[in-house]
């Protein structure tokens, strides 16, 4: 949660990432968001990627049928 605050990303964490957070024990590493399609977010969106390292990969696996990240 710290990169999140550190880069001023504005998104809710949901699906089993946000459950895994709760201590329920889940099998996927994938983070699902949910937040506001602006430009800032999107360079913060970025800036996340860069701060968590080079394991970690931003993609829009549904375009273009949503805009999903």
């Amino acid at each position: 949660m710290g990169a999140f605050n550190a880069v001023g990303l504005e998104a809710v964490i949901i699906s089993n990432v946000a459950a895994a957070l709760h201590g329920v024990p889940v099998t996927t590493q994938d983070i699902d968001l949910f937040m506001h399609d602006t430009p800032p977010n999107m360079e913060n969106i970025a800036k996340l990627v860069r701060t968590l390292g080079d394991h970690v990969v931003a993609t829009r696996p549904f375009e273009p049928v949503t805009c999903m990240i």
